[in-house]
């Protein structure tokens, strides 16, 4: 509420703050100094760093030079064929197959009365074709189970079994995930 009959109060409401002489002139000086201190940054970096720089690798690029001419043509070129050897076999190693794995695997899975006869290994399709013999058809139920639990076969089919002298002689077809392989 404003009281008339005082009017140093209404002056007083309506005086306005002073303004802040010095803020302006304090980010200008600041301001300068920022860009000063990067047009000087750039201007060192452009003509002093970067032709050390220059130097450094010229001087790299001429030991460079005498390393080079202190190889013979025929010792370099022996050194790429001997480079490009180690490489190639380093790829076949990498894609090799090996069978360690998969006789680890088999004697892993493989029921302590069933013995295999024949072995057919197709690594391109990962077909393994078992051909043994169990001591009855369920020693053979349990082999078969013991494939469906393993991980690494991916499915198998029992493609022949036969009741002979009182043993089971059995073909069974797995298909072998590629991780036993690699």
């Amino acid at each position: 509420m404003v009281d008339i009959k005082n009017p140093q109060s209404i002056t007083e409401q309506f005086r306005t703050e002073k303004p802040l002489l010095g803020a302006p002139t304090r980010l200008l000086t600041f301001s300068f100094l920022f860009l000063l201190i990067s047009v000087l940054s750039y201007l060192g970096l452009e003509f002093g760093y970067k032709a050390y720089l220059n130097s450094r690798i010229q001087e790299i690029e001429d030991q460079l030079q005498q390393l080079t001419s202190t190889v013979s043509k025929a010792d370099q070129e022996k050194f790429i064929v001997f480079y490009s050897q180690l490489v190639n076999f380093k790829k076949i190693l990498d894609n090799h197959v090996s069978a360690s794995k998969l006789f680890a695997l088999l004697e892993r899975i493989t029921n302590k009365k069933v013995f295999y006869s024949s072995l057919d290994l197709r690594v391109g399709g990962r077909d393994l074709i078992l051909e043994g013999v169990a001591g009855s058809y369920a020693v053979l139920a349990e082999q078969l189970a013991g494939f469906d639990q393993e991980p690494s076969v991916e499915s198998y089919s029992l493609t022949q079994s036969q009741f002979s002298d009182g043993r089971v002689q059995f073909r069974a077809a797995l298909k072998l995930k590629e991780s036993v392989f690699k």
